[in-house]
């Protein structure tokens, strides 16, 4: 069907919103007249008459005006600007039926005359500032402008450069599936076929194996070779996977056509065909197990389009043809877990690059190149002192602390400020900044310094990415806290500085320090109390899971989650993972025996807990390659665990934590008391004359669980008596002494006995 067009005379609509801003408002004669339907809406181009050159795409809309005459259409400000159009000049809107607005695929955007340039670092940031926007805009056009645009404290004003390739593009944005880059001037002058990536600080190694891949397609491969013309690009969160896809794409050595997560079948395949048809091509595919995630129901169909387009594609070598030029390039985080083993076949994703977390030197270019203003008699240390101290954090990760602490710094020294009239109260002021503040120049604000202490409070709020979805936010439990259980105190403790001792001081006294711990004793003693303190006081990156909640009814996903979990450990040293009450996924072999009391020497595993097991006795052999990371568990039945679980180089510590001893009980009465809001020397000469000591006399046998329970039911009980009866506020002795006979001992002497067995029996490894 044959477009239709309208001649129109311009008219401002009074608004500077950019939201919307590429709507020409026209009367809803005309809308019928060019559309044959009242819907806003439908994408339409307009041009100044007689000059094609001018032409815009832009989006029909009905006024809100009653009285519009049918040969004018209304245009925001901000869209006439880019256009470039005039009010008395003649225009023309031409609209096509059956078309629709696209959803943008790429925006280039440029920088607009920003004093600071951006960097490969603080790229990423602005990418995501500028997305914000984005999506409250919605619909994008070429030439829009974004003004103060915030990162990091600073501002930027940003300029829309190409809509899809197109300088008079108008599409809508789609977060996630809009792929936004920036303009790069040099990359034009890359002569077409040399696909090559500039150096990037801190990648090196990256960018070296990624530029020996993209080589293939300017040298012809060896004849018969079975190579390919797809690459995987993993890592963690935050690592630079995306950054470097659009760097590739920035290059323009070809077209670029992204794939997103939500695009369908048919729109898959379409692409596919398009990058053939349009080589040079290269085809991204960011976050590829969005993709083919086992909520598709395609899932499997999506997997066999991409195999047979790559499979077609690494065909020509095989014909001694030269290789086709179409670069597919796909992002994740794990390749192995999240690449199927289809598209790990030769001819297809054979070819990986890993992207490590920064260590401690890429850490220090990183933080030096974001120019944090400390004192410039420390800056260099003060450099050095957050790298040291930013193990497992990413580009991304460091960027947000920096800004935290350098807010954290401006607040400070607001509060700090004195009046105009008064003298400053900061000592650290220079005698020249003082002089500035009482008008001996023309600055009257000293300048502000971003101190240990603002880093050290800015550490406290923004974590490693790393630690994304099984971080651990303990209770801030301390090891005073815990009654009793010295010596299993005193073996964490001595982990915790074994793994954080340099190996040229371990190497003297240990070949290979203790990697497993396991936690072992009856209910109620401490043992995930253990695991909380070591999280609060360590200083270690801490990962803790219970074993059920890694179970998972499809198939693989189990052992998928165990894989991820120790390979985000190894990529965030010093590590510790705590596996609480791993009998739950690491029970028995069939046909194995534990042997030993108060627990089943029968049991055995179902098909899908021997894979979770296999798993598990699979990444614990690879400690030999994890580097500070040490493992930790808790169970109540040691007895069904897995006795390959026990051998050296897995669980090489076995910890028995006991019920508590007299001494540890009056403790732990004498702590809840306090926690309870009645101190310790008040409790015991004060109202009630509560003894901590006879009550630890009374609670032989009892675990610190039911200890701490005892305490709670007879606070509930002297709070009822309070509040009803009108008593004494505060806890009595009489109080404490009932819920003791009436709080059950879980704890029995079979119990003890069976641990007992099972100790005489490992007590060897």
């Amino acid at each position: 069907m044959s477009s239709r067009s309208c001649p129109v005379q311009l008219r401002p609509l009074k608004t500077e919103m950019l939201k919307g801003a590429s709507r020409l408002h026209v009367s809803q004669e005309l809308l019928l007249e060019l559309t044959r339907s009242a819907e806003s809406g439908k994408p339409c181009t307009i041009e100044r008459s007689g000059d094609p050159a001018s032409r815009r795409e832009a989006v029909l809309f009905k006024s809100a005006e009653p009285n519009l005459g049918k040969k004018v259409a209304l245009i925001p400000r901000p869209f006439q600007d880019a256009c470039g159009f005039t009010y008395s000049d003649q225009h023309t809107i031409t609209y096509t039926p059956g078309s629709t607005l696209p959803e943008a695929q790429e925006i280039v955007l440029e920088d607009a005359g920003s004093d600071s340039a951006i960097n490969a670092l603080t790229e990423q940031a602005w990418i995501y500032a500028v997305e914000d926007q984005f999506c409250n805009i919605q619909t994008i056009f070429s030439g829009m402008t974004l003004k103060d645009v915030g990162s990091r404290g600073a501002k930027k004003t940003f300029a829309v450069k190409l809509v899809d390739g197109k300088t008079n593009g108008n599409a809508q944005f789609v977060l996630g599936t809009t792929v936004v880059r920036f303009h790069r001037p040099g990359a034009e002058k890359l002569p077409r076929g040399d696909l090559h990536l500039a150096p990037i600080e801190g990648m090196a190694g990256p960018v070296r194996e990624l530029n020996d891949f993209l080589l293939r397609f300017k040298y012809a491969p060896f004849p018969q070779a079975v190579t390919t013309c797809g690459i995987v690009i993993h890592g963690g969160h935050g690592v630079g996977k995306t950054m470097l896809l659009n760097r590739i794409a920035a290059t323009g050595w070809g077209t670029v056509l992204p794939i997103a997560f939500s695009d369908k079948l048919t729109s898959i395949q379409e692409t596919f065909q398009r990058a053939r048809e349009q080589q040079p091509s290269i085809v991204t595919i960011d976050r590829f197990d969005r993709l083919v995630d086992k909520d598709r129901s395609n899932r499997q169909a999506v997997i066999q389009a991409l195999c047979s387009f790559l499979d077609k594609l690494s065909a020509g070598p095989e014909r001694n043809e030269a290789l086709p030029k179409v670069a597919v390039l796909v992002t994740c985080q794990d390749y192995a877990a999240d690449i199927p083993s289809d598209l790990r076949e030769p001819g297809r994703l054979t070819n990986d690059v890993f992207l490590p977390l920064p260590d401690v030197d890429c850490r220090r270019t990183i933080v030096k190149s974001f120019d944090v203003p400390f004192e410039p008699s420390i800056k260099a240390d003060a450099v050095d002192y957050v790298a040291e101290r930013t193990h497992a954090y990413n580009g991304t990760d460091l960027s947000r602390l920096v800004t935290r602490a350098m807010e954290i710094s401006k607040v400070r020294h607001c509060r700090a400020a004195p009046a105009p009239s008064a003298p400053p109260a900061d000592p650290a002021w220079t005698a020249d900044e003082q002089q500035q503040q009482h008008g001996g120049g023309d600055t009257t604000t000293p300048e502000h310094h971003v101190s240990y202490a603002d880093v050290n409070e800015a550490l406290v709020h923004i974590r490693p990415s790393a630690m994304h979805d099984v971080n651990l936010k303990p209770p801030p439990i301390q090891w005073s806290d815990i009654g009793g259980q010295d010596a299993a105190k005193e073996s964490l403790r001595l982990s915790v500085l074994m793994l954080n001792e340099r190996p040229e001081v371990l190497r003297l006294f240990v070949s290979r320090p203790p990697r497993g711990i396991l936690l072992y004793g009856p209910p109620g003693c401490s043992k995930t109390m253990a695991a909380q303190a070591m999280a609060t006081e360590s200083g270690l990156n801490f990962f803790a899971v219970k074993g059920a909640e890694l179970l998972n009814q499809y198939v693989g996903e189990s052992e998928r989650a165990i894989r991820r979990l120790f390979a985000r450990a190894r990529a965030a040293p010093p590590a510790m993972i705590f596996f609480d009450e791993i009998d739950s996924i690491c029970g028995q072999r069939q046909g194995m025996g534990g042997g030993g009391g108060g627990g089943s020497s029968s049991t055995s595993t179902s098909h899908g807990s021997l894979n979770v097991l296999t798993t598990m006795l699979n990444e614990m052999d690879g400690f030999e390659a994890m580097k500070q990371v040490v493992v930790l568990a808790a169970t109540n039945r040691p007895q069904v665990l897995d006795p390959a679980l026990l051998r050296p180089g897995r669980f090489d510590r076995l910890i028995y934590i006991s019920p508590p001893d007299r001494a540890a009980r009056e403790t732990i009465f004498r702590n809840e008391i306090v926690r309870q809001g009645r101190g310790a020397e008040g409790a015991e000469g004060g109202q009630g004359g509560v003894d901590p000591a006879a009550l630890a006399d009374r609670t032989e046998g009892f675990s610190g669980a039911e200890i701490s329970g005892i305490c709670r039911s007879a606070g509930a009980e002297a709070y009822k008596r309070y509040k009803l009866r009108g008593g004494a506020q505060g806890i009595t002795m009489d109080d404490l002494e009932r819920a003791i006979r009436e709080m059950p001992k879980m704890i029995t002497q079979a119990m003890l006995d069976g641990f007992k067995q099972w100790e005489d029996k490992f007590a060897h490894f």
